[in-house]
């Protein structure tokens, strides 16, 4: 065997994994063999290595026990089967070919845990085991140890201890960056560092950060390295939800569990529940719960789950129906306050019946106002109004009985489209991981967009080119996240306040010469509030109309005549030359510029 001279780590495969029980562990005899193996293996190091360099045996899963010679040298032992371990060979090796020998025992001993199981206890070294060869400087097998302290939707703190081994006292500094899956780095500083916005990991988006551990010298040789997986996550107890009293007559739930996810909006004392599924589900998910006493019991009766009391007098009964949603055309609104809406809604505060609206947890439920409650970007719930998302939807819904509207609504109230703009700024990343929730529904059909009173004065300095290129940006961007290039973008104008004129004729107006699949609506006739900044009712109302117009006429042609009937995402197109021919393809089918398939 040999390893590369010259990498900042070396790696020196040993013995292939393996057990000497894979047969009589399973044939028909009773028993299994448990007590002694040698393995044997040897390796060679050239002259050329460098002298200070170090090594270390590691073993990433020996059972039970295990003694390590190095050319006939004792160098260790360990106990223990489902622990790695490693040892410091350097003063053991030599140049030229050595020798290692490991003796393996899987005998019942009386001081080694576990000391029964329903499982076999295989012999061996059943894991992989390897030479690692590094500088004399170098991090030890397990010596990076990663807390988050800190984790929220909004920042996570992240800090990294380090175990450096230095026999010989040499100065050395280490760098340590964080890495995430599109190439954003964040240095860590006294192996501390902050970031905004963090992509948490849940079992639907395992996202995974990876933080890079250097040990450089003093002329900036990097000695030895090593890459840790990430994952930022958080989690809390609720006194509503957590039992902590015993009450031997308590008999409700704290909690009922779907698929092992909490049901959202759950409440002790409501007993019915409609549940709704998405169009793709093909199983209604499996039911648990926790009872609020710690002593009571629960049994799950088909889509009924029974609580008993401890004392056995007392019972409750909660009811779940699963309802399976045909799928959505999905809308995305988005924008500052003018889009979050502060106007009145007295008077439309009944339920949207099928208008659907995204909840915190990524379901669904009946829309009704504030259309803008569970943005994760809003201002206070008490400053929520009727936007012009409502009229769009309750449009949306009568122009098109034959479909289902979905809305998600994430705006926030005095924003400038600096933190909208592009993927790592604030808004643009809570609104997208929200958005993305939604896609299990159905399919966007289009964004409406009311903002920019927050960037009408510093935008006068370029007239407006740098608030152009940033919408430009996020389109782009989302677009792209949401998997669809011709996804209609409509914008609508400000208020008629002349400080408004420029921004609208400049900006809004101009929006189909440097935005494609783009229009935007006109604020002709509308009023506001007393605070002479928000929209009134009526205009709310007159707005969201408009916006729908335009979607129905871009997405929902009525003279227009398409393969399917209405605008369709297109999919990315990639123009090659090939033999002087010039041909498009579109989902890995090649097309002449005639429109034929070439196969």
């Amino acid at each position: 065997m040999e390893y590369l001279i010259g990498c900042i780590l070396s790696i020196l495969p040993l013995f292939s994994p393996s057990s000497w029980n894979t047969q009589d562990a399973m044939d028909d005899t009773p028993g299994y063999y448990r007590g002694d193996s040698v393995y044997t293996t040897s390796f060679i190091l050239n002259a050329t290595h460098p002298q200070d360099s170090a090594y270390t045996l590691c073993f990433d899963g020996v059972n039970q026990e295990a003694w390590v010679y190095v050319n006939n040298d004792s160098v260790g032992y360990h106990a223990g089967g489902y622990t790695r371990f490693s040892l410091d060979i350097t003063d053991k090796v030599k140049k030229g070919e050595n020798t290692v020998d490991v003796r393996v025992s899987n005998a019942y001993n009386p001081d080694i845990p576990p000391l029964s199981a329903d499982f076999t206890f295989f012999g061996g070294i059943y894991r992989r085991s390897y030479l690692r060869i590094t500088s004399d400087v170098r991090i030890a097998q397990d010596g990076i140890c990663v807390t988050t302290p800190v984790v929220t939707d909004k920042e996570a703190i992240l800090t990294a201890d380090v175990e450096v081994i230095n026999p010989h006292h040499r100065s050395y500094k280490l760098k340590q960056t964080l890495v995430d899956a599109d190439g954003r780095q964040w240095v860590l500083k006294k192996g501390k560092v902050k970031i905004h916005n963090p992509h948490l990991w849940s079992p639907d988006e395992p996202t995974l950060y990876t933080l890079v551990t250097q040990v450089v010298d003093k002329k900036g040789r990097v000695l030895d390295q090593k890459q840790t997986k990430v994952g930022f996550r958080y989690y809390r107890f609720d006194p509503d939800t957590i039992p902590v009293v015993h009450d031997s007559t308590e008999a409700r739930l704290s909690a009922i569990l779907l698929d092992g996810e909490p049901l959202e909006f759950f409440n002790k004392d409501s007993f019915s529940y409609v549940v709704p599924l998405p169009y793709t589900a093909t199983y209604e998910p499996v039911l648990t719960a926790i009872c609020l006493d710690t002593v009571a019991r629960y049994v799950v009766n088909g889509n009924s789950i029974i609580s008993t009391s401890a004392d056995g007098q007392h019972q409750q009964t909660y009811t779940l129906a699963f309802e399976v949603l045909p799928k959505m055309d999905l809308f995305l609104a988005i924008g500052q306050s003018n889009m979050a809406g502060r106007a009145p809604y007295d008077d439309v505060a009944e339920p949207l019946e099928d208008v659907y609206l995204l909840t915190p947890n990524g379901s669904m439920e009946i829309a009704s106002n504030p259309l803008n409650k569970y943005s994760n970007v809003r201002k206070d719930i008490s400053v929520q109004g009727q936007g012009p998302h409502y009229q769009f939807a309750r449009t949306m819904r009568d122009s098109l009985p034959d479909r289902t509207v979905g809305m998600v609504v994430n705006a926030q109230g005095g924003t400038s489209i600096s933190i909208w703009y592009k993927p790592g700024t604030t808004n643009y990343d809570l609104t997208i991981a929200r958005a993305k929730k939604a896609q299990k529904w159905g399919e966007y059909k289009g964004i409406i967009w009311h903002q920019g009173e927050s960037d009408v004065t510093d935008g006068l300095s370029n007239n407006y080119a740098t608030y152009k290129s940033r919408l430009q940006t996020m389109v782009s961007s989302l677009r792209t996240d949401l998997g669809c290039d011709s996804l209609w973008f409509i914008v609508g104008e400000l208020s008629q306040k002349d400080t408004h004129q420029t921004f609208n004729e400049v900006v809004i107006q101009q929006i189909v010469s440097y935005i494609s699949y783009a229009d935007f609506v006109v604020s002709t006739g509308t009023s506001l509030l007393s605070d002479n900044t928000h929209f009134d009712e009526p205009s709310v109302q007159l707005m969201g109309q408009r916006y729908a117009e335009k979607i129905l006429e871009h997405v929902y042609p009525t003279n227009k005549t398409t393969a399917l009937g209405e605008q369709q995402c297109l999919p990315k197109a990639e123009k090659i030359l090939s033999n002087g021919q010039m041909y498009i393809v579109i989902n890995n089918q090649k097309f002449s510029l005639l429109g034929q398939t070439i196969y």
